[in-house]
């Protein structure tokens, strides 16, 4: 699979795409003719860092000592709380819960500040975690 970044600029109040246009061309003149290609466009965000996802599992290991539940479910409840949404399907409203490994950096953040706040268990210190 072949992967591009470019950046959209604004230049005088105009969207130029010019780079990315001329990126694209570029990665397609290099396969065979017929050959058909997906092409997917979305916004580059920095999702949640490795560090990030270490400290919510100490966190959770916390949350864990003093509740009683397994990490794990410590861990859904969170996401239940805070990263889902309900969706009708077949006459019946479904519960759909996201993912941690979705969210930007910031995202993540509220993320655990939220839960932090909802378990009423303080975060501990990130020096040299995050």
């Amino acid at each position: 699979m072949k992967s591009l970044k470019a950046t959209v600029a604004t230049v005088n109040g105009v969207k130029r795409l010019e780079y990315a246009v001329n990126l694209m061309r570029h990665y397609l003149s290099s396969w065979k003719d017929g050959t058909q290609v997906i092409v997917t466009l979305k916004e580059d965000r920095e999702t949640r860092t490795d560090r990030q996802n270490k400290y919510l599992w100490l966190y959770w290991g916390i949350v864990s000592e003093h509740t009683g539940y397994h990490r794990d479910e410590v861990h859904e409840m969170a996401k239940a709380k805070f990263l889902s949404r309900e969706v009708e399907f077949g006459g019946e409203v479904v519960r759909i819960t996201g993912s941690t490994k979705n969210l930007d950096t910031k995202e993540f953040t509220e993320f655990l500040d939220r839960s932090a706040e909802w378990f009423g268990l303080p975060l501990p210190p990130t020096d040299g975690i995050i």
